[in-house]
Parts: C-alpha cells; structure tokens; sequence
C-alpha cells in the first residue's frame, strides 16, 4: 500500500481529500500546515507528497524544506488551477504538475503510473547522495558500493512504514539500527529486504558508534548465509506475500512470548513479511515459530481460516465443543495409562452370557486432541 501526503493549501479542497482518503490501494494522510508535512516527511515512508492546489509561493517553501531536510528523493506533484502559472512550476524541481479540475479516474491512472515510474527510473549512485530502489540495488550491493567509496556516510533503508539505518565510517559498516535492534541483528534483520527504498547522507561517525566491529567481508558473509537459511525455512512455509490468521477456535494456551506476539499479529490477516517486519528478533526464529504455530494450527492461511469458520457456522455448536474439550484438558493432568495383558481378559461369565472386553478409559494428551480435532474438521461435512 503506497503512502500519500498531500499538502493542503486550500481548504475548499478538504472535502474532495476527504472522499479520496477511502481508496483502498493508498494510504492517504493530509494536513495545511507545512511544518507538520516536513515531519510526516522525516518520520514515515511516504511515496509521493502532492501540493493541492499549487502557488508559487507555497510550492517554494515546500521545496525549500525538503531540500534542507534532505528529503528531495521524495516525489512531489504540483496540482494547478491557472494555467498561465503551469510554466513556472515545470521549471521547478516538481516530479510532475497536472492540471485541476480533472475527472478522478484519470487522477488515480496518473498516480499510479508516477509511482511506478519513481519505483524504477530515479534511482541515482552518482555524487555524494544516492537515493533509489531496493529491487536495483540491495543491501549486500550497496555495502560494497560505499566501501569502494571509503564514505562516511548515513545509509537508510525504507520500507512500508519500516525504516533502519546503517552507519558508515570510511566505507567500513559500524553500525546499523532498526526497531529496538542495533548493530549485527539490526543489519542482518535488513539484509532480505527486497523491495522499498533507500538514500544516503553524508555523515561524520567516527569511532564512537561503532558496534560492529568485523570487516565488511564477514558482514557479507553472514548475510549471505542468513539468506540461504532463510531460504531453507521458506521451504516449509506459505509465500512470504501469504495471508496469516489466528485460529480462533483454539485457546492460545500456554505459548512463548515470541508467539504470543506473532499471534497477536495475525489477529487480523497478516502477510509473513509483515510479520518479520514488525517484531524485533531474528527472522531465523520468527520463522521456527510460525511454522510451530502451523503445525499445532493455531495459525492458516487467511483463506483457510475462512472456509473454516463458515465451515463451523453450518455446524453449529461443533467448534464450541471442540474448544470445550480442548479447556478441558489444558486444566487437568494427563494420566499415563499402560495396558497389560490382563486388562484384556474377559471376566468369568455364566453360561450362555456373552463375553464382554473390559478396556479401562484412556486420557487425551493435548497434542492429540489437536491431532483429532484437525481430523474432524478436515473430514466432517
């Protein structure tokens, strides 16, 4: 979902924002002051900044800002009403200007087809400030680009609402941070990040930062073999782009706080890299405890978590049984049982009575309730 802010500097527009905001594809926030679109700017992922309407005047201080705020990689679009002003806003640093009113379709072809653009097209390594996108250059690339540099320099990578940083000193990593992560876990959490953006900034560290303390070549060997283990553990998981739901149907129990979070997560329908995102630990063990979760099916695929609940609305009362009996055994302990031979021997009869085998009544481990449960769900109509 692409971020949009828009610049408001007419409030007759409000209303027509307003109705915009419920596009689904866009996220879309707004505010007239300028200051508060700088910081928006600085603290989250925005793709595109668009002036609605546009003036010479406040189109300077826009620019003006991002420019000192080193936010130009930003794209900005100039919405107009006169067109005798139109030449002098093409010859500012706008990445496009459109004329207003237009029809709301064409509005969104035109926004759709700029990202896209901006996406592939404006990625730049040349000079002191690089800004581009992740599917041109990765972290593994960028690295050895600034080394080769010798820069000190700021390296930020951006993705969704997610942004980290990795610090350089004279081309040597020291530093990186993301979430509450610093050094080697903070650059190793960034180094699968496939799409997004990033820029650098000029930036004197010196040695006072300096958490990372191996050299660059054994930095890119960790990430390296982190991705291929990544790529093992992807084997037994959906598509990082699938859809996760809790089961609601089972009673979270007794987890760890790794999947306490995870599950708390996917409460609402949650892709997998949205989870890795947005927890701080290691994508090693997210994954070992997704695919745990799984296993015990407290976690599916949102499309299978579906068809399971209107599967149990046809059926009522099963899930609530099934629950029951799943709180049943989580409060009491379970009891071993050996059988012997002799608890299988007919008692003594009288005759002409038939015999009848006595098998003593056997408890349920928790695990194999869940292995039952998934039977009857797979198999009952």
């Amino acid at each position: 979902m692409d971020d949009l802010l828009i610049y408001l500097t007419d409030p007759v527009y409000q209303e027509e924002i307003e109705n915009l905001s419920l596009a689904e594809d866009y996220h879309i926030s707004y505010s007239s002051d300028l200051e508060e679109i700088i910081r928006d700017a600085r603290l989250n992922l925005v793709d595109l900044i668009i002036v609605w309407p546009a003036t010479l005047e406040n189109s300077t201080a826009l620019l003006s800002a991002l420019k000192e705020m080193r936010l130009e990689y930003i794209p900005v679009v100039a919405l107009y009403r006169d067109e005798e002003i139109r030449e002098k806003l093409v010859k500012m640093s706008f990445t496009d200007c459109w004329q207003i009113p237009m029809p709301r379709e064409r509005f969104w072809i035109l926004i759709k087809q700029l990202l896209k653009d901006c996406s592939i097209q404006t990625t730049t390594v040349e000079g002191a400030n690089w800004q581009g996108s992740l599917e041109e250059y990765n972290l593994v690339d960028l690295i050895q680009m600034i080394e080769a540099r010798g820069w000190d320099a700021e390296l930020t990578l951006m993705i969704h609402n997610h942004t980290g940083v990795v610090y350089f000193n004279e081309g040597k990593v020291i530093d990186a941070r993301f979430l509450s992560l610093n050094g080697l876990p903070a650059l190793l959490k960034m180094a699968f990040w496939s799409q997004g953006r990033f820029f650098t900034r000029m930036s004197i560290l010196g040695e006072a930062q300096k958490r990372i303390t191996i050299s660059n070549q054994e930095i890119l060997f960790a990430i390296i073999e982190k991705l291929h283990q990544l790529e093992k553990m992807a084997t037994h998981l959906p598509e990082f782009n699938e859809e996760l739901l809790r089961n609601p149907l089972l009673d979270v129990g007794d987890v760890s706080p790794l999947q306490k979070k995870i599950l708390d997560l996917c409460e609402r329908p949650t892709r997998i890299k949205d989870i890795l995102f947005s927890i701080d630990e290691d994508n090693e063990f997210i994954l070992q405890e997704i695919i745990m979760l799984l296993e015990k099916s407290m976690l599916g695929s949102r499309t299978s978590i579906e068809k399971m609940l209107q599967d149990s609305e046809t059926k009522p009362g099963l899930g609530k049984i099934l629950t029951s009996i799943s709180s049943l055994f989580k409060k009491k302990e379970v009891i071993k049982v050996e059988l012997s031979s002799e608890d299988y021997q007919a008692p003594q009869q009288e005759d002409g009575e038939e015999a009848q085998l006595q098998i003593p009544q056997l408890s349920l481990t928790g695990e194999e309730y869940h292995q039952i449960q998934y039977f009857l769900e797979k198999h009952l109509v």
